[in-house]
């Protein structure tokens, strides 16, 4: 079994996600006369006390627009800000190279193919649609849903969740917690010496993985995205305690994923191949 971190190795959501809310905030800001850099400060704190990076309303909720239009909907005044945060959010959603290839070969080895992600079942559900994802990977565990936090939008975009294909994550535990990990290998159930995770940090995902017992694989280009990845410093803390390092993978992507394939302790003989 091969598991991914869908965000940091298959596509590259941060750089999206980051373009289509610079677009949505300059429309925002020509729309209500609020600097773009006010609403900007207000969304980050609003994300950080959510704790989730793609909260719905985050437009109803910033103060200076409420300050301004304290009866009005929010949805409707602003479509336009709303419209260009999708059309931009799907100018860069794309699959990293090699990626669709990779995916193909690894299910011809008669691998279980498995994408994980902290974003919830209707924020991913599209993007997995648009990048075709949906029919090349096995099982897909997303983050639990909070219906209190999934608009309406989010909802009529996102459609229908065959319960085989996807499946939550344990809302008790996140990065670095290998039970993050476990849990999935117990659904399976596959032997974690014969799995394969692999991730973009090598700071949580490389420690998550090697404290899981499964082979740890770095794609070392999706460093790029760690700063930004997390907020503060309680999980980094976990990780790791003060002077250590994060553990070393047992094979690290220079530049493609495309050399996980030539890996020969792991891939090519894991055992399980029941698929209908």
């Amino acid at each position: 079994m091969v598991i991914f971190d869908i965000h940091s190795v298959l596509y590259n959501w941060d750089e999206a996600r980051l373009h289509a809310l610079d677009a949505m905030f300059m429309e925002l800001a020509d729309s209500s006369d609020v600097p773009k850099n006010i609403l900007e400060s207000e969304a980050n704190r609003i994300f950080r006390e959510r704790g989730n990076r793609e909260y719905p309303f985050i437009i109803q909720e910033l103060p200076s627009l409420k300050r301004r239009h304290p009866l009005e909907s929010f949805t409707k005044r602003y479509a336009s800000a709303i419209s260009r945060y999708r059309e931009s959010r799907d100018d860069l959603l794309r699959l990293e190279a090699s990626v669709s290839y990779v995916l193909d070969t690894l299910r011809e080895r008669g691998c279980l193919i498995v994408g994980i992600c902290n974003a919830t079942i209707h924020d991913e559900k599209y993007r997995l649609q648009h990048l075709d994802l949906e029919k090349k990977l096995d099982m897909i565990y997303c983050s639990p849903v909070s219906f209190s936090e999934v608009s309406d939008d989010a909802q009529e975009e996102s459609g229908e969740f065959p319960d085989w294909l996807y499946h939550q994550l344990g809302a008790s535990f996140s990065k670095p917690d290998p039970r993050l990990l476990l849990n999935i290998l117990d659904a399976v159930p596959v032997a974690p010496m014969n799995s394969m995770y692999v991730g973009g940090s090598l700071t949580f995902d490389m420690t998550m993985a090697a404290n899981a017992g499964v082979i740890a694989v770095w794609k070392k280009s999706a460093e790029r995205i760690e700063k930004d990845y997390y907020w503060d410093g309680p999980r980094l803390t976990q990780c790791l305690p003060k002077g250590k390092s994060p553990k070393e993978p047992a094979l690290i992507l220079e530049d493609s994923i495309l050399e996980m394939l030539d890996f020969e302790n792991g891939i090519q003989y894991l055992p399980y191949v029941a698929r209908d």
